[in-house]
């Protein structure tokens, strides 16, 4: 029963994995940002942050060549986006903040430096709180060498759930945007006193890019707390 299991899970995975790939290539997506950090997306050798309720780009960001690095908690939910993120040809760590995430972190970066691989973290996931960065991505970029670069998505139509992460998806054929945002280096052996002052960058470049991409689409910020269309 457990191969049939497995093999459910991994079909549903791939099925959900072609609607959505099928929803985001029906959008009109325009991108700011790009051409400053595209050497390094060239390279191959970059880490993703990102919210957790913009994580439509892990379907929207390059991974033409597979195997980028992600992280998934160890709770239930956790195990099914892990499915999908197989199934989408991400390899996946597994751990958080509370539960095996510096163990997960170490297997990360190893894993990156070895097959030059990138990473794409949500950085106020698994639980919250919204919109605020946890140290993860600053520690793996301390430990790889590779810089962070924030990214963030908004769509004119779109809907909002009511989740904690206010998690947003695309209506069809709806326009969007990508906005990335200027790289920050770590520098390696990090102090621990040293990590909050990297954190706060990412907070604000991403707070900042998300707010114009959202505006951009006619979106406000009251839109990110009411979880409103």
């Amino acid at each position: 029963m457990g191969g049939v299991k497995s093999l459910f899970w991994f079909g549903l995975g791939k099925l959900v994995v072609t609607l959505v790939q099928g929803l985001v290539a029906s959008c009109r997506i325009e991108e700011e940002g790009r051409e400053a950090v595209d050497k390094l997306l060239r390279g191959r050798r970059y880490i993703f942050a990102s919210w957790h309720g913009r994580l439509i780009l892990f379907f929207t960001s390059c991974r033409k060549n597979g195997g980028d690095a992600v992280m998934t908690s160890r709770s239930r939910d956790g195990s099914f986006a892990a499915q999908l993120q197989i199934c989408g040809g991400c390899r996946v760590f597994r751990g958080s903040t509370g539960k095996g995430g510096r163990d997960a972190l170490e297997e990360m970066g190893a894993y990156m430096l070895t097959r030059g691989k990138p990473a794409m973290l949500s950085v106020d996931g698994p639980t919250g709180p919204i919109y605020r960065v946890k140290p993860g991505a600053v520690r793996l970029a301390s430990r790889t060498g590779f810089p962070i670069i924030p990214i963030t998505f908004s769509a004119h139509r779109a809907k909002i759930f009511g989740s904690w992460d206010r998690c947003m998806i695309p209506k069809p054929f709806s326009r969007a945007t990508i906005i990335y945002g200027r790289p920050i280096h770590v520098p390696p052996d990090i102090q621990s006193e040293e990590v909050a002052c990297y954190v706060n960058q990412v907070e604000i470049q991403l707070r900042g890019i998300t707010r114009r991409a959202d505006e951009r689409n006619g979106r406000s910020g009251a839109d990110l707390c009411d979880g409103g269309q």
